[in-house]
């Protein structure tokens, strides 16, 4: 177990969860809701092993050695996963991204960073290569809700390997919402070991951009432990936080960055050092920033992840969570022109599927 967690993140996620910061006892229906809220929050398997947790929760998780089995089990069908995959279609032709590298590169164990399915990204024009050397291999494309939405533009295709989904990106989003350099990413990418065997993932800098590009993406409602990657990544990277900001600004993701920013200092008060405040500073005007304070931020000191706040909220942080008044006027087209293809199917259908 690493020592550099977040010293708050036990007192907040049982504050959260139970209703108690350091409960003495834990009767079974607050276990339960304790370990299911842990594993909604994909924070589970540090629940498990960090010796901070409250003794009582440590004397519980005692008793329940199946958890530790469940997790080593997906971490496993994980790496056969991502292993079939470069056997498949090259290691030179996808660069892992998010969970699965996260539990390589920030977590001194890769069985303490659970991932729901593994992310990958290929350049556009080595996608249709990559969907056929998949087919020849015997895998079939699953169904996208996304392609089902947007069409068969859509920016990731998923491929069932296994009991996996491999997500597999030719863009990281709606090219209205940002402007990635995906031939920077993809020259600057870096072999890693993924267990038994070689990969790519991005570097530590792209890392850090994408992973504040998804934070907004969901609008800062992301489970606790993508907050928690963010800390990890601010104190293993902290030269790259001044590059960060201008990268923000090339991507047009400054607004993305300083929410995001924003929410993990005041989650974990440790992240907000002298120089993460001034990148802080450096975003946006004054008046943006206290725009997205006042009107825009979630407080996630008093919610957990989710959509606890309703689909119009989210829509609204969707918007300005969006930079720069162009790029949020082609957003309300593109939902606009969603919504009204939706509502054919009736109210519950454009206001039920989920938002991307």
């Amino acid at each position: 177990m690493r020592a550099d967690l977040p010293a708050g993140l036990w007192p907040l996620f049982l504050r959260l969860s139970v209703e108690d910061e350091a409960p003495a006892t834990l009767p079974p229906e607050t276990l339960h809701r304790l370990l299911t809220c842990a594993a909604e929050e994909g924070l589970l398997p540090l629940l498990c092993h960090d010796p901070l947790v409250p003794a009582s929760v440590r004397e519980a998780l005692i008793h329940a050695p199946a958890i530790r089995s469940l997790y080593l089990r997906r971490l496993d069908l994980h790496r056969q996963a991502a292993r079939a995959l470069i056997d498949a279609i090259g290691a030179d032709t996808c660069v892992f991204v998010k969970g699965f590298e996260y539990r390589y590169r920030l977590y001194s164990r890769p069985e303490l960073r659970p991932s729901a399915d593994i992310d990958v990204y290929v350049p556009p024009g080595r996608i249709d290569d990559v969907i056929a050397r998949l087919r020849s291999a015997g895998y079939r494309l699953a169904a996208s809700e996304g392609e089902a939405l947007w069409g068969t533009g859509y920016y990731e295709v998923g491929v069932d390997i296994g009991e996996v989904r491999v997500e597999i990106h030719r863009t990281f989003g709606h090219a209205v919402r940002t402007a990635v350099d995906y031939e920077e990413i993809w020259a600057k990418r870096e072999l890693f070991l993924a267990g038994d065997f070689e990969a790519r993932r991005l570097a530590p800098l792209h890392a850090m951009g994408l992973h504040v590009l998804n934070l907004a993406k969901d609008e800062l409602s992301s489970p606790l432990i993508r907050f928690v990657d963010l800390f990890l990544m601010l104190r293993l990277w902290p030269e790259q936080i001044v590059p960060l900001t201008a990268l923000a600004r090339r991507w047009r993701i400054e607004r993305g960055l300083f929410g995001s920013l924003r929410v993990v200092t005041s989650l974990f008060p440790e992240a907000g050092t002298e120089v993460v405040a001034e990148a802080m500073e450096s975003l946006l005007t004054a008046g943006a920033r206290r725009f997205l304070d006042r009107h825009v931020l979630p407080d996630r000191l008093r919610t957990v992840s989710g959509q606890v706040d309703g689909r119009a909220k989210q829509l609204w942080r969707k918007l300005w969570l969006t930079d720069g008044a162009g790029r949020r006027a082609s957003f309300f087209g593109l939902w606009a022109w969603r919504f009204a293809l939706l509502s054919v199917r009736g109210p519950a259908a454009a206001w039920g599927a989920k938002a991307r």
